[in-house]
């Protein structure tokens, strides 16, 4: 017999948040949201991971202070589903701002400009209770 667990207690991975994802619900204590990770740096291999934010204040601070789809690490518990039709899922518990991406031409796709970064060490974490 074997023994699955229903999430793994830590879970680190760096990407990019795909803002065309991320959602909230009507009172915003909680949100959802892509993860985009690529290990290979070719498009093709990207993984998209849904994540899910329970703390009332990262999730304030995820809707109205990333205007951007800047680098992050996002830190969590990683949720296994119940049933095959559900997905796999990362319960956020921190997320680190790494960097932010440049500004691309859309017809040509070359960067324009690079953004001033955000301040590096940015930490997203749940407030104290």
């Amino acid at each position: 017999m074997s023994v699955h667990p229903s999430s793994l207690d830590l879970v680190i991975q760096d990407g990019h948040i795909v803002v065309d994802s991320l959602a909230a619900d009507p009172h915003n204590a909680t949100a959802h949201f892509q993860l985009a990770v690529c290990q290979t740096g070719y498009h093709a291999d990207e993984l998209l991971l849904p994540c899910h934010v329970t703390d009332r204040h990262l999730t304030h601070t995820l809707l109205n202070h990333l205007d951007v789809t800047p680098g992050v690490r996002v830190t969590g518990n990683l949720q296994f589903p119940a049933t095959p039709a559900q997905p796999i899922s990362l319960r956020v518990t921190a997320i680190d701002v790494l960097d932010a991406p440049p500004v691309l031409d859309p017809a040509t796709e070359k960067e324009l400009a690079t953004p001033a970064p955000p301040p590096r060490g940015l930490r997203l974490v749940p407030s104290p209770r």
